[in-house]
């Protein structure tokens, strides 16, 4: 089955790959495409940042998941937290590893950097928990957060 993907698509099923197929935090997505375009060269990015209350907000992410969603790349799961929150899951189709393997495998060397950068980034920050992952971003990049507190998770 050939799939087109744009790269912000890519990137998004490669954090997913990379981080064992799912995600369990739209937040930690985020700031995983954040890190991941701060470690990539200027000549390429993958997306564009807003400000946000909880770090930098990729313009147009979401319109590239439900893509990925339209594709039956990706399954979104909604629930909600203790506080009544929604919190958003993100697993990959079974067929979409084998996606991932074969757009990797007939691609440029652009899209393996891509993905070999993005793999780097979630071997050091995928365990972190999301609050610490937050405090090293904020720290690190404060101009993309709209408030400079310290806030709930």
């Amino acid at each position: 089955m050939e799939v087109h993907l744009n790269p912000k698509e890519f990137s998004i099923l490669s954090i997913l790959h990379h981080s064992e197929n799912s995600l369990k935090s739209k937040n930690r997505l985020k700031l995983l495409l954040y890190l991941s375009d701060k470690k990539l060269d200027d000549k390429f990015s993958i997306y564009s940042y807003k400000k946000g209350t909880v770090g930098p907000n990729p313009k147009n992410m979401q319109r590239d998941i439900d893509k990925l969603e339209d594709k039956n790349i990706l399954v979104v799961t909604e629930s909600y937290t203790f506080g009544g929150n929604k919190r958003y899951s993100y697993e990959v189709h079974h067929d979409s590893v084998e996606i991932f393997q074969n757009i990797l495998e007939n691609s440029n060397k652009d899209v393996k950097k891509l993905s070999d950068v993005i793999n780097e980034i979630c071997e050091e920050y995928g365990d972190i928990p999301l609050s610490n992952l937050m405090d090293i971003v904020r720290e690190e990049y404060p101009k993309y957060y709209q408030n400079n507190f310290h806030l709930y998770r």
